[in-house]
């Protein structure tokens, strides 16, 4: 009775949340003369990678930018006139702005490629319902040709994708040593969670191990699932660093994966214990068992033997490089070719903030 309850408050305050933002997208769109280009709203989670790359661009290009966590009263209501005021909104792929008015740029950032057909749906929920003159101004930065494609079938016309990455995302991942003390644990969020009891179940079987093992949860995990007192001998992480330093990752993070494969590391171990459960009720963009196969691990104990074993590690990681070329080659990127999109990305940026 009290689950439900808390459901129905939780249903509540996303309505009530979103009748305040369309009153702010009516004010802003009447008052869209006062727009200031300088002014960039970032709406996204908080110590997530996109909040960084976003405070970074502001930063070297000499824009104001605010930070409006989703769904959070407070950020919309100290930070209204700024709202009312900003020329462009920074957001993180699917995610809706329920107050962008009319006129108001968005720039929306996807790492990587999606494997998963749960994004591709995501997509068309984001566009279907949305009118054409709102739709305006709307871009997406995306890295991969392929997912070009699969964009420019969901969106209209009017969407500009632009290919490339952040200069700051490169230079730090360039400076950072690569460790071979520890693994990170980089699991994908899941609409039931289920995450969190895989990632348990792996780190309490680490105990009697002498392997470091640090987590670290999508953010969309932090924020709807419940979380165990104990999770054996790994550590919890909030850094999005653990994304992109140079230890060995374990991962079933396709958009990550594919900014690995542009920056030339290549040190990772794909485990996706519930592939299959995916592929059949979800649906796959790209059946990566087509590419990679029995290096797909799918199987806790068979992933414990690999970690806890240097030789194996070793003949995994070699065997598993030597598919990757064949999942660039698919996606439309060049394995170690960040660099050379890198360069033209935030002068395409700059364009569409400043041009009208």
């Amino acid at each position: 009775m009290l689950e439900k309850l808390k459901g129905i408050l939780r249903i509540g305050k996303v309505i009530i949340y979103h009748l305040f933002s369309l009153l702010i997208a009516v004010f802003s769109s009447l008052f869209c003369r006062i727009r200031n280009k300088r002014k960039l709203i970032i709406y996204t989670s908080p110590n997530s990678i996109d909040e960084y790359l976003f405070f970074e661009f502001c930063k070297r290009h000499n824009f104001e930018c605010k930070l409006i966590k989703p769904l959070c009263f407070r950020d919309l209501l100290s930070n209204l006139i700024f709202i009312i005021k900003s020329g462009t909104i920074f957001s993180t792929h699917t995610q809706e702005i329920p107050f962008r008015g009319y006129g108001q740029k968005m720039i929306l950032i996807w790492h990587g490629i999606p494997i998963k057909q749960i994004n591709k749906e995501g997509l068309n929920r984001l566009y279907k319902l949305k009118k054409a003159e709102l739709v305006k101004g709307v871009f997406f930065l995306s890295p991969s040709s392929y997912f070009d494609k699969v964009l420019r079938h969901n969106l209209p016309k009017n969407v500009k994708i632009i290919r490339g990455y952040f200069r700051s995302l490169l230079s730090n991942y360039e400076r950072w040593e690569r460790s071979t003390e520890y693994f990170s644990y980089l699991p994908t969020w899941r609409r039931d969670c289920r995450e969190v009891s895989t990632v348990s179940s792996l780190c309490n079987e680490m105990n009697c191990s002498n392997v470091k093992i640090y987590v670290k949860f999508h953010p969309i995990t932090l924020i709807r699932c419940k979380f165990p007192s104990q999770i054996g001998a790994c550590k919890l992480t909030d850094s999005w660093k653990a994304i992109y330093d140079r230890s060995i990752k374990i991962t079933d993070y396709s958009s990550a994966i594919c900014d690995w494969l542009m920056f030339g590391n290549r040190e990772f171990i794909l485990y996706a214990c519930d592939l299959d459960t995916f592929r059949e009720k979800e649906g796959l963009i790209i059946d990566i068992n087509k590419i990679y196969n029995e290096l797909i691990i799918k199987d806790r104990k068979k992933l414990l033997n690999i970690i806890r074993s240097k030789e194996k590690l070793k003949d995994y990681l070699k065997r598993r490089k030597e598919k990757d070329k064949r999942l660039a080659s698919m996606i439309g990127i060049e394995i170690g070719g960040s660099k050379k999109i890198a360069k033209i990305t935030e002068k395409e940026l700059l364009k569409v903030i400043l041009n009208d």
